[in-house]
């Protein structure tokens, strides 16, 4: 009898000790790879995650490579840095990342996690860069709750020249209201420009958020990759975005933004892949890398409040314009809020994005006006549009309301041309014009 008692409480023991261990184990809430050529086949390479604060703390678990012609994987380490606070609540809310008795009941950290890979001895050109930990954690109800989080990207060390990745400038920010209209941005941006002057294009799509190399995440019946979460007119989508209709769950695949109003709570993950393309010399687009964003949403019951409301350029709907090279050209973008006590902050990433040119915005008004301002040289003429994020965010508590547009600016060769002009007899004068250097933008 007394060896029972004894097996027994061991058992009982047991399960004190490492329930909660099982449970608080699980805090993973998304992550993105991105890369920096530092020499001929030498890359840093750069795994940001992030964290939920009720969650345990993240480790450093080590980011790993493996080449597409085959062997294992190959783990290259990685330091761990970061913590801070993302969590897009108004300056008078608290997160758990602040208190764990925090009444909100979020709390989003950002880390980094870096290192050094040579692939010299390598000859395969194509790499998968992987990073994984455990576990997704238990706030989600679509069906990937307590998964082992895994996410990759693949990198092409013979592209020329040599390749940096596209990256990110804009946080996933992830808690938004039900009924409440979004659009969001991830503000990529590539700033390689290949042999001819050309920049590398970017296209957009959703891919399955993964739990293990090639191994998606499952979703509970009423939840795919496509409809992660129910929204104004689940299951349709849209392919127009319409802020006024806000219909459907739509991703632009050339300027990234994301269109939702979502109709219940919810919390969900999905996946964006941004694929990478760089002309060859016959001129022809080949796919050299790909990035992934896999991102944990949150859709909560929040005090009426629409998001803000964002224009075109000069107060239209309009989101790209053409400048040319040479000549000075602004615009302006307009914000607003159909809520009574709400004001407008605008802000833009033009100063990573698109080096020279301004974005000023207007002091002291509830809605202001943002002026982007540019006067591109002949190097900047290239056949895909520069891009850049304005960023629309109101005072609404304890959640912000926000959206994001993306706009292009496509630069184009100013026409130059010289002239001679002879005197003939008689006070004759004969002019001849030569047109200047033709440059085909295709």
């Amino acid at each position: 009898m007394r060896k029972l008692y004894t097996l027994l409480f061991a058992l009982f023991a047991a399960l004190i000790i490492f329930e909660p261990v099982q449970v608080k184990a699980s805090h993973v809430m998304g992550s993105d790879i991105t890369w920096k050529c530092v020499g001929k086949d030498s890359f840093i390479i750069t795994v940001t995650a992030y964290r939920n604060c009720k969650g345990i703390d993240l480790s450093a678990t080590p980011i790993t490579f493996k080449s597409a012609c085959g062997g294992s994987s190959v783990s290259a380490g990685g330091e761990l840095s970061g913590g801070t606070d993302i969590t897009p609540v108004c300056k008078k809310s608290c997160t758990k990342c602040k208190s764990a008795g925090c009444d909100f009941n979020f709390g989003i950290q950002q880390y980094e996690i870096t290192t050094l890979i040579d692939l010299s001895k390598y000859n395969c050109c194509e790499f998968t860069i992987a990073w994984e930990q455990c576990c997704r954690n238990a706030d989600i109800t679509t069906g990937a709750s307590g998964q082992n989080f895994y996410v990759d990207v693949t990198l092409n060390k013979c592209a020329q020249p040599c390749d940096n990745s596209p990256y990110f400038t804009n946080p996933p920010i992830a808690i938004y209201c039900v009924n409440q209209c979004v659009v969001i941005n991830p503000g990529v941006n590539d700033d390689d420009v290949d042999g001819y002057g050309q920049a590398d294009s970017l296209v957009y799509k959703f891919v399955e958020p993964l739990q293990a190399a090639g191994s998606g995440i499952p979703f509970i019946d009423g939840y795919t990759v496509q409809t992660p979460l129910k929204y104004f007119g689940y299951p349709d989508k849209d392919k127009a975005f319409d802020p006024p209709k806000c219909y459907g769950f739509h991703l632009d695949e050339q300027t990234g933004d994301i269109q939702f109003k979502a109709t219940q709570e919810d919390v969900t993950v999905l996946a964006i892949a941004v694929d990478e393309y760089r002309k060859d010399a016959d001129g022809k687009p080949q796919k050299i890398g790909t990035i992934r964003r896999d991102l944990q949403i949150a859709i909560i019951e929040c005090p009426d409040n629409r998001s803000p409301i964002l224009s075109g350029i000069n107060g239209g709907n309009q989101v790209t314009m053409d400048f040319c090279a040479g000549q000075s050209k602004c615009f302006t973008i307009h914000s607003f809020d159909v809520d009574d006590k709400d004001s407008v902050t605008m802000t833009s990433n033009v100063n990573k994005t698109i080096p020279g040119a301004t974005f000023d915005v207007e002091s002291g008004k509830r809605f202001p006006k943002g002026t982007f301002c540019w006067t591109p040289s002949n190097a900047d003429v290239r056949s895909y549009p520069y891009r850049f994020v304005v960023t629309g965010v109101d005072d609404a508590c304890p959640v912000n309301g926000r959206a994001s547009r993306s706009f292009g600016i496509k630069v184009n060769p100013s026409p130059e041309a010289s002239y001679s002009a002879t005197i003939g007899n008689c006070g004759l004068v004969t002019f001849k014009a030569f047109p200047g250097k033709i440059t085909a933008i295709s």
